[in-house]
């Protein structure tokens, strides 16, 4: 994927999405003031580099690593899709908190208790039919089969030497704009 650090020079961006993608501010809240009912669904394992999810061919994703992945859905219908790649040693020093997770946010039950974490670099980038997160945002909502292109949002949050990635991909059915206080 070519990545860009100016969301307005990708092709097809959805309206309704450019708020969500251009906003670092916490992004949970905002899901909150504008729904009524938001739910998470989640799911996590352990990846190494002969796993599928190589075609994203990031250099982070070259080592053993420990995914999570999360469709959020607000007032039933699915909003943002989300993968995090965090690294063994990450996912290892942090196993119980990360583990807990379970249908909680990431950024509130993780990044916002450790402060330490700077979230840096934010980028963006059209996916097509090919990649691996068009694909696993079709099988978790078949009904956006048809749309074959998505918009998405890769943060790293670093703290010294250590990254996690996280990627975010607002869908088409995402038809409010965000509240930000």
């Amino acid at each position: 994927m070519n990545w860009v650090t100016d969301i307005y020079c990708l092709a097809d961006l959805p309206e309704k999405s450019v708020p969500w993608f251009e906003k670092v501010q916490k992004v949970t809240d905002a899901f909150y003031r504008a729904a009524k009912i938001v739910e998470i669904t989640h799911r996590h394992e352990f990846i190494s580099p002969d796993d599928d999810l190589i075609v994203i061919s990031e250099p982070e994703l070259e080592k053993k690593s420990w995914i999570r992945e999360v469709m959020i859905s607000a007032d039933g219908a699915p909003w943002c899709y989300a993968l995090a790649v965090f690294p063994w040693e990450i996912f290892k020093s942090n196993e119980t908190e990360l583990l807990a997770l379970k249908n909680n946010f990431l950024g509130e039950s993780f990044f916002y208790k450790q402060p330490e974490f700077k979230r840096t670099n934010l980028q963006y980038a059209t996916c097509d039919h090919h990649n691996y997160f068009t694909k696993q945002i079709h099988k978790l909502v078949p009904s956006l089969k048809e749309v074959t292109n998505f918009t998405i949002r890769k943060s790293v949050f670093s703290r010294q030497d250590e990254q996690i990635i996280l990627y975010e991909a607002f869908l088409p059915t995402l038809n409010k704009d965000p509240i930000y206080e």
